[in-house]
């Protein structure tokens, strides 16, 4: 079933363009030690994806000046990236970008229910977020 596309309120929508060469979500990391013969470990990020997702927080927050969108208001996000290799899972993207906008741009992002991704080649890598108030649901 094909769903009715309303045009969006331009004064509910919101445009962001952070120009940065674009990370995938890397795979978790582990380590492991073994205490009193039992095994144990924790998770952990490397300090690269850390690094590249506070830059993109602080992007984000430089530009997306309004009060974020509260729990109860689901939100439509269409984010683009532009890159000089297209090799990258798209959805490994786009986790990097829905995870940093929690908090600034939205409460959970649960609250994304309206969702377009795409990944074009070009020299001059970035990404473009777009995000409104989704109305249509």
């Amino acid at each position: 079933m094909q769903r009715e596309i309303k045009p969006i309120d331009e004064k509910l929508k919101w445009d962001i363009i952070i120009n940065i060469e674009p990370i995938p979500q890397e795979r978790p990391r582990f380590t492991v030690c073994y205490k009193k013969g039992r095994a144990c470990g924790r998770v952990y990020e490397t300090q690269k994806m850390k690094e590249y997702k506070k830059l993109i927080g602080w992007e984000i927050k430089k530009q997306f000046t309004r009060p974020f969108f509260s729990k109860d208001i689901p939100v439509g996000v269409h984010i683009e990236f532009w890159l000089n290799d297209t090799r990258a899972d798209i959805d490994n993207l786009a986790k990097v970008i829905l995870d940093v906008m929690q908090g600034i741009v939205y409460e959970n992002d649960r609250q994304v229910e309206y969702l377009i991704i795409s990944k074009k080649k070009d020299k001059n890598s970035r990404i473009n977020i777009f995000v409104w108030k989704e109305t249509n649901i």
